[in-house]
């Protein structure tokens, strides 16, 4: 990306680095479907498949909840001590991806 905004880096170009906290916990499954849905309505014209068959797959990764259907391995002790902002286990229902 920078090669291609800098012009094969002949053209001075700035680039900014930033950890949101907590997105990915923070994430309402909802509103991302809906957002992914108008992507795929958008540019059905240029999808190999339907798109019944991209948003089924997609809507079943944005739409499960993990922590349902889990296996704990290890020692519990280590989960419980893990940043409850950073863990899908601390997360509201209907938000939360999974990294």
């Amino acid at each position: 990306m920078l090669r291609s905004v800098s012009d094969n880096y002949t053209n001075e170009a700035w680039v900014a680095k930033y950890d949101i906290s907590s997105y990915f916990m923070s994430i309402n499954k909802t509103i991302l479907s809906g957002l992914v849905r108008n992507i795929l309505e958008t540019n059905k014209s240029h999808l190999p498949y339907s798109i019944q068959r991209f948003w089924k797959i997609i809507s079943t990764i944005i739409m499960d909840e993990p922590t349902m259907h889990y296996h704990r391995i290890g020692n519990i002790r280590q989960r419980d001590s893990f940043p409850k902002h950073k863990s899908l286990f601390a997360s509201k229902i209907g938000t939360g991806l999974p990294l």
